[in-house]
């Protein structure tokens, strides 16, 4: 900062991250953007804690949300002529020519179950013996798995059991959604006592991206209805075969033309989606659109197109479809099946009507979907006004915050922010927080460290920029 810029008696407050626990957090994935993986990093990076991830691949996007995040990304050693696909086992089996050169501040590990926990558990073991191992959990294989073919269903036994043998090898669990943390309780209940992890409920948070998404209510003779995720091999277990029969028909009784959109099929399943939805719907007033692989923006683009989104799977450990449209403000109907449903009930059961039963029975699963489809597309500039009214009282709730801490306490506690203090001259001060932006930097610290409560909002006008109050005490310093 030029010498003209300092003046005494003036000086302006400035705050930086530090941490009493310098070890970093080890996050073992195999692709960045997944929403749990993501979520997880987002926490621990913006409470100033140093995260670093491995991948097996990065994409173009990978890399924006990583470097946005402030995640550091490790990639495999791997040959330009070799054009194997990467898979799991280079982090299970093959860490050490792969990924040779991992960090030496790691103090933290975690692996997200049924994926990467055994690579993460390897790693730890063999690299990182006295760092501490987490455990991320996602899934449910005896709820969601019986939907599913006779080779999977047959290895719901074996799946269980390699969730709770990963488990005992962990410090800390976290099942994400009380579905899952539910059913991990008895699961645990197996571990002997000297083995068993620390084990907390985790809730997903609502991106900020769809936080910030406006949607508006268009009255037109047309509705679109969005589903979102993959429909080979697992129409059942998310209801893709029942509520087809049930699109089909409101399609057929309704006066208005009915879309039916699905996002994220890539172009090698595209044929074989169609045939299994077909088969169901069996009208030639319903003709599905699919849509390729969607990316945050993507889903964004099309949620602020619909009318309705449905999430009507059978089994659903959580659901962060049902709750990215909730934050977004667009009408939902969610299977009472999900975690979400249990979250709904929990913490805002005004809105129990977004939630409707799936009995397992399809006669009457189909026809009491197609109902509370047609009564919502009919009612839709009223379900607008409630789905706003939704998300409004869930974001107040602020129900993710008690689970975000106990992550941050597991994996090292929050940074510190540390108070600084620099001078300015009165006249730059004034200029820039008059703009809303101080532009302070933490490059001349003159007096000790003061801790701050990391979950404190920079206090601001009406019309943006900081606060009066803020400013005076600025400038008091």
């Amino acid at each position: 900062m030029p010498d003209n810029q300092w003046a005494a008696g003036n000086s302006a407050v400035l705050s930086c991250f530090t941490s009493s626990d310098p070890r970093a957090v080890l996050l073992v994935i195999d692709k960045y953007t997944t929403s749990v993986n993501r979520e997880v990093a987002q926490v621990l990076t913006g409470a100033g804690r140093k995260v670093y991830c491995t991948v097996l691949q990065a994409t173009e996007e990978d890399r924006k949300a990583a470097k946005a995040d402030g995640v550091e990304l490790i990639l495999p050693n791997r040959s330009q002529e070799d054009e194997r696909e990467p898979n799991l086992k280079w982090l299970t089996f093959d860490h050490p020519s792969r990924y040779p050169r991992l960090p030496e501040d790691v103090g933290y590990i975690v692996g997200h179950a049924g994926i990467t926990s055994k690579a993460a558990a390897a790693i730890q073991e063999q690299r990182f013996p006295q760092a501490s191992l987490g455990l991320v959990i996602g899934t449910i294989p005896e709820d969601t798995d019986r939907y599913k073919d006779d080779e999977e269903a047959m290895g719901i036994g074996r799946k269980e059991d390699s969730i709770r043998e990963d488990a005992e090898k962990a410090d800390v669990v976290f099942s994400v959604g009380h579905n899952i943390h539910d059913h991990f309780t008895i699961s645990f209940c197996a571990i002997p006592e000297t083995k068993n992890p620390t084990h907390h409920l985790f809730l997903p948070k609502p991106s900020d991206f769809f936080q910030k998404t406006t949607v508006k209510y268009r009255g037109t003779k047309q509705k679109v209805v969005l589903s979102i995720g993959g429909v080979n091999k697992v129409e059942r277990v998310k209801g893709y075969d029942f509520v087809a029969k049930s699109l089909a028909k409101v399609a057929e009784t309704s006066l208005e033309r009915i879309l039916w959109r699905i996002c994220d099929i890539s172009e090698e399943e595209f044929q074989a989606t169609m045939s299994i939805l077909q088969a169901s719907i069996n009208s030639g007033k319903l003709i599905p659109t699919l849509l390729p692989h969607c990316n945050q923006e993507d889903i964004c683009r099309h949620m602020q197109q619909a009318h309705l989104v449905l999430m009507p799977s059978r089994a659903e450990p959580f659901g962060l479809v049902g709750l990215e449209a909730m934050a977004a403000g667009v009408p939902v109907l969610i299977s009472n099946q999900s975690g979400l449903a249990t979250l709904v009930e929990k913490v805002i059961p005004e809105f129990h009507h977004s939630i409707l039963e799936v009995e397992g029975d399809d006669t009457v699963d189909v026809g009491r979907w197609a109902s509370q489809i047609k009564k919502v597309l009919r009612m839709s500039e009223a379900e607008f006004r409630r789905a706003a009214d939704l998300k409004a009282k869930l974001l107040q709730s602020r129900y993710w915050e008690e689970s975000h801490q106990n992550l941050l306490q597991a994996f090292g506690g929050a940074a510190e922010r540390v108070k600084t203090r620099t001078r300015l001259s009165s006249d730059v001060a004034h200029t820039r927080l008059a703009a809303g932006n101080p532009e302070l930097h933490c490059s001349a610290p003159t007096v000790l460290p003061v801790r701050l409560q990391l979950d404190l909002e920079p206090q601001t006008s009406a019309q943006g920029g900081i606060s009066r109050e803020c400013k005076q005490q600025l400038l008091r310093c």
